[in-house]
């Protein structure tokens, strides 16, 4: 696998697949960035709000190199567990939908209680956060995030038949990506 990761930087294919991903990664993580913002602004402390910044960063690349290692089993899903109707019901589909209903949720949860503030029936002090609360809800969403980037990692690389460059490739983006994200939160 070390092999792989060297390879990343001496073709051609390998360093244009690289900078593609990264750019990629970037883009579809800005809204990961904008709800980890909202969730550690409600923690009162800044020196926490940077803590839980950088170690929910820190779990969102966990996560996305946990699930990228996992990619043959997602990309698999695609067999019907039922049909509802002539709907065909996949694991895919389900972690898809389960994934946009939590970010609908959370975004409607999230302007409600802004609306609240704004007509002052609340405080933006009663919406404050411990450090491992923020830290487990930038966890949930980043799993949720991580789905659009690995789909589009997959979709980048798949016609790379070498699994472990194309996996190498796709682990080193999110790295790259996430050590731009902690500099330009620091």
């Amino acid at each position: 696998m070390f092999d792989a990761f060297i390879e990343v930087f001496t073709t051609f294919g390998g360093i244009f697949s690289l900078f593609t991903l990264v750019v990629l990664e970037i883009v579809l993580g800005i809204d990961n960035i904008i709800f980890i913002a909202i969730i550690c602004g409600y923690i009162p402390n800044k020196k926490d709000q940077q803590r839980a910044r950088f170690f929910g960063l820190m779990l969102a690349l966990a996560v996305r190199i946990l699930l990228l290692s996992t990619i043959n089993l997602i990309t698999k899903m695609v067999d019907p567990f039922f049909f509802i109707g002539h709907i065909p019901i996949t694991g895919r589909g389900i972690i898809l939908f389960g994934g946009g209903a939590f970010l609908i949720v959370k975004t409607v949860t999230e302007i409600y209680h802004k609306f609240k503030i704004a007509d002052k029936e609340e405080t933006a002090k009663s919406r404050q956060l411990t450090w491992s609360q923020a830290i487990l809800q930038i966890t949930l969403i980043d799993i949720v995030f991580s789905f659009d980037s690995i789909i589009t990692a997959v979709g980048v690389t798949a016609d790379n038949p070498n699994a472990a460059l194309a996996l190498a490739t796709m682990i080193m983006a999110v790295i790259v990506a996430m050590i731009a994200f902690v500099v330009f939160i620091a």
